[in-house]
């Protein structure tokens, strides 16, 4: 789990916003691809990642079918632009993960409220994951509305808690 935001008030309240890749493809790659030891011409896609070269075939869609669709309509190198869509499509599905973004509040090591959603992110391709981590958080969370639940929750705990006493 990676901590994005780690913030301490003076009041005792602390925000903190982690991601945790889940290590599953966004897209469910494999069904989809499949992995071979070799190139074999208009059929495969080459990937290149930290480990080498892989070699890459869309079982439902084959890279021959979108050469002769793009010929149809008239593209000036269709076998060039399939395999450009194709290597892309499967970079993004082979390279692709989902991570699990938490935003959450807490008042004195006790949660509060928190909130999280699943992202894909894609590791070759995207900006460093603190900033995917942090965009997608402005944009999905509602950070007012979930420190005043805290507060809400708060206040629950500390009149049980007075009760108690």
């Amino acid at each position: 789990m990676e901590t994005i935001i780690n913030r301490h008030f003076r009041n005792g309240m602390q925000i903190k916003l982690t991601a945790e890749p889940t290590h599953e493809s966004p897209n469910s790659v494999y069904g989809q691809w499949r992995q071979v030891a070799q190139h074999q011409g208009g059929v495969t896609v080459q990937l290149d990642d930290r480990h080498g070269k892989t070699y890459w075939i869309r079982d439902d869609y084959p890279l021959s079918q979108l050469a002769r669709e793009y010929a149809a309509q008239g593209r000036e190198n269709p076998s060039k632009e399939a395999y450009r869509s194709m290597r892309i499509e499967c970079e993004s599905e082979v390279f692709g993960d989902m991570l699990n973004i938490v935003l959450s509040v807490s008042y004195g090591g006790i949660e509060l409220a928190f909130d999280s959603i699943c992202s894909p992110y894609y590791w070759e391709t995207y900006a460093p994951i603190d900033e995917h981590v942090r965009e997608t958080a402005a944009e999905y969370f509602n950070l007012r509305e979930l420190l005043r639940e805290a507060k809400r929750e708060a206040a629950n705990l500390s009149e049980k808690l007075s009760s108690v006493a």
